[in-house]
């Protein structure tokens, strides 16, 4: 679903399959399943909480296992994976 200015108050947003242009976020949980991308542009965020969960939860567990638990080359590709978002890379399938 598009969203487009429109202003989310001290409440739980279901980001999966949608798409926000120019939203304001207050006070908001902003919830992440991991079953279909978001599109977010030009929005503001005011006390703001992110929570991972299903799909997306299990991924951040992974790379977490990775990253602390399979040595140096665990740990490069998480950095490396970091690297690549900051450079608006982000993942190739």
């Amino acid at each position: 679903m598009k969203f487009e200015d429109q202003e989310f108050s001290g409440q739980d947003v279901h980001m999966d399959f949608n798409q926000f242009i120019k939203c304001k976020f207050v006070d908001c949980n902003l919830i992440y399943h991991g079953f279909g991308p978001i599109g977010m542009d030009g929005c503001s965020f005011t006390k703001i909480r992110w929570t991972f969960s299903d799909a997306a939860a299990n991924t951040i567990g992974f790379m977490t296992s990775l990253y602390a638990g399979a040595g140096e080359g665990g740990r490069k590709l998480i950095e490396q994976t970091f690297e690549n978002i900051k450079a608006g890379r982000g993942f190739q399938k």
